[in-house]
């Protein structure tokens, strides 16, 4: 079962799309408004992940595969190791 708000420091990070990615924790109430962090992130010219076809896209990113890449569905916030984001 899955615990919320929980931090396994025993996770490595995992690559997608030219980035490396350590697993967090699952997302709580306390964290906002899900959809509206969500949406920032889908903006972010930095990284370059993004679903639309963006001039500033370095990488399609695909929901499934970002969580095959990560091992699962387990969590919800993930850090990028080249950005801290």
């Amino acid at each position: 079962m899955r615990q919320k708000g929980v931090l396994d420091l025993n996770k490595t990070s995992f690559e997608y799309g030219g980035y490396h990615f350590y697993p967090l924790r699952t997302f709580t109430a306390e964290d906002g408004d899900f959809y509206e962090l969500t949406r920032k992130l889908g903006q972010d010219r930095e990284i370059g992940l993004t679903k639309c076809d963006e001039t500033w896209q370095k990488y399609p990113y695909d929901y499934e595969e970002f969580y095959k890449a990560a091992g699962g569905k387990v969590f919800d916030i993930f850090l990028c190791e080249e950005n801290g984001k």
